[in-house]
C-alpha cells in the first residue's frame, strides 16, 4: 500500500451552464470540503456565450480553492480538459462533470484507490462495474453507453469496462507523459490508447 502524496486538483469544463453553474459549483466545494487532503478546483469556461463566466468569476472571490479559467470560443471539451490539466498544481488529477452527476464522493472515491495502490496511473469511474449503475438517466442515453463501450471492449480486446466517460483520475506526473492533441470528446479514447501504449497501471472503481 502507497500513500498518496501532496494535492489534489480537481478540474471541471463547462459551457453555457448559466442555469445551473453557481448551485452545480457550491455543491462541488461542499463535497471537496469533506477530503482530509489539500485541494483545489479548476472549472474551465469552454468559450461560454452566456453569464457562466461572469457567475463562476464572482464565486472564485468568496472561494479561495477555486479558480476560473476561461477562453473567448468554445473549442470543445478535450481542449478546456487539457487547458486545465496544465494549470494544475496537484499530485492527482481528477476530471468530472461539474454537476456531480457521477455522485457527490466520486473524488473520494478515485483518491482512495490511489491511497490503497499508488502504483496505479489511471482510475476510470465506471457505472458498469459491480456496484455501480445509472440514476436519474434517460433509458436511451444508458443503452447507448452500454452497446457502445462494449462494443469497445470486445473491439480493443479490454477488460475495462467504461472508455468514453471524462470521470477519471490521474497522477498528474504520468498525465504530463501523454502526447494528446483531441480538442472533443475523443480526447477519452486518446487517452486510453495512449495510457496502454506507455504501459499505465489502469483502475476502475463501480
Amino acid at each position: 500500500m502507497g500513500k498518496l502524496p501532496g494535492k489534489i486538483s480537481i478540474v471541471c469544463p463547462f459551457f453555457n451552464e448559466e442555469a445551473i453553474i453557481e448551485s452545480s459549483v457550491q455543491l462541488m466545494l461542499d463535497n471537496l470540503s469533506r477530503l482530509d487532503r489539500e485541494w483545489e478546483l479548476i472549472i474551465v469556461d469552454d468559450g461560454s456565450t452566456d453569464r457562466s463566466f461572469e457567475i463562476a468569476q464572482s464565486l472564485a472571490i468568496q472561494h479561495a480553492k477555486l479558480s476560473v479559467l476561461h477562453y473567448p470560443s468554445n473549442r470543445g471539451r478535450g481542449h478546456a480538459i487539457r487547458f486545465g490539466a496544465a494549470r494544475a498544481s496537484g499530485d492527482i488529477l481528477i476530471t468530472t462533470e461539474i454537476d456531480s452527476s457521477w455522485g457527490d464522493d466520486i473524488v473520494a472515491r478515485i483518491v482512495k484507490v490511489f491511497e490503497d495502490d499508488f502504483d496505479t496511473d489511471l482510475v476510470i469511474a465506471s457505472p458498469h462495474l459491480p456496484g455501480g449503475g445509472y440514476k436519474n438517466v434517460p433509458l436511451r442515453r444508458i443503452l447507448i453507453s452500454r452497446v457502445g463501450n462494449w462494443l469497445l471492449r470486445r473491439l480493443l480486446g479490454s477488460k475495462m469496462t467504461m472508455f468514453t466517460g471524462m470521470t477519471r483520475g490521474y497522477k498528474r506526473r504520468s498525465f504530463n507523459l501523454l502526447p494528446l492533441h483531441e480538442p472533443g470528446k475523443e480526447l477519452h479514447l486518446e487517452i486510453l490508447d495512449k495510457a496502454d501504449a506507455f504501459n499505465f497501471h489502469i483502475k476502475e472503481v463501480p
